[in-house]
């Protein structure tokens, strides 16, 4: 036998290899209950970390992004104690968020389109409620009140099928590209006057596409240029499953999925600095 004692040197880093080996076979041994419990628990304790000062979510929703800024402007933020302002946009293959604002009618709703004007690029005005295929038309109120009040399943037909034809949408004559409207969003964010600007990005389902590479990459150089924090959930999403980050539709989170990016928006945006973007980036390419 030897003698004296045999001594066993544990690096920090080994033992954070250790750490998300055990990690990951608990994420393969769970259900999807307790995954999501995890999930809601870890979204929990790092929000009780935060900042309590005022935070401001800008999402771009249905009207597109370029309005954000303006509405945020709107609310002089600086001078209420908020501390930090987000921008959220997905960015879609299909019908992604700086597509809406080149539009003047969207499903049936008039709305103010990003145009070129004679100083420059700018606003339009909001055209005409009345015009045939807007749900402010006289006939489509008038003729539609009756199926709207007593059934709910008839009327989200006549919506989906645009039966009633009141579902217009059309692009602005003078509208300006997606490309101009993106460096001229974000500069008008970068310009706001409150301590932190963060630009988070989301996606759809369907992340691995030619197009979101394109329009990813277009937004991430801007950004860089403005020298905007950015917190790009790409990576974090596409290595999740999708069945149990998307509803079925492929646009919309699950609670899992919100849960994710919410903690994600933390975790990049709240306790650590960013990293700066670089184009040759392999996650900028398509495909897995």
């Amino acid at each position: 036998m030897r003698g004296g004692a045999t001594h066993v040197v544990l690096t920090f880093r080994f033992m954070q290899k250790i750490g998300r080996l055990g990690a990951q076979a608990r994420v393969d041994n769970s259900t999807k209950a307790q995954r999501q419990e995890w999930a809601r628990r870890a979204a929990i304790a790092r929000w009780r970390k935060a900042d309590p000062r005022p935070l401001v979510i800008l999402a771009a929703l249905h009207t597109g992004v370029a309005r954000k800024p303006r509405r945020a402007a709107s609310l002089r933020l600086a001078e209420k104690s908020y501390t930090t302002l987000v921008l959220s946009t997905l960015v879609d293959p299909y019908d992604w968020n700086f597509g809406r604002d080149r539009l003047s009618y969207r499903n049936g709703f008039p709305k103010p389109a990003v145009i070129h004007t004679k100083s420059g690029i700018g606003w339009s005005a909001v055209p005409d409620p009345n015009t045939p295929g807007s749900k402010f038309h006289p006939l489509h109120r008038e003729a539609l009140y009756f199926v709207y009040e007593r059934s709910e399943i008839l009327a989200e037909m006549l919506n989906w099928f645009n039966i009633v034809g009141d579902q217009l949408t059309t692009v602005h004559p003078n509208a300006a590209d997606e490309n101009e409207i993106i460096d001229w969003t974000l500069r008008k964010f970068s310009k706001l006057e409150i301590k932190n600007k963060i630009l988070l990005l989301q996606y759809p389902h369907d992340l691995d596409t030619t197009e979101v590479a394109e329009r990813r990459k277009l937004i991430l150089v801007i950004a860089n240029e403005l020298s905007l924090k950015v917190v790009d959930t790409y990576d974090v999403l596409r290595n999740g499953k999708e069945n149990e980050l998307w509803y079925h539709e492929g646009s919309h989170h699950t609670p899992l999925g919100n849960e994710l990016v919410c903690s994600y928006l933390f975790e990049q945006g709240f306790t650590k600095q960013t990293n700066a973007f670089r184009p040759d980036s392999p996650s900028t390419g398509e495909g897995r």
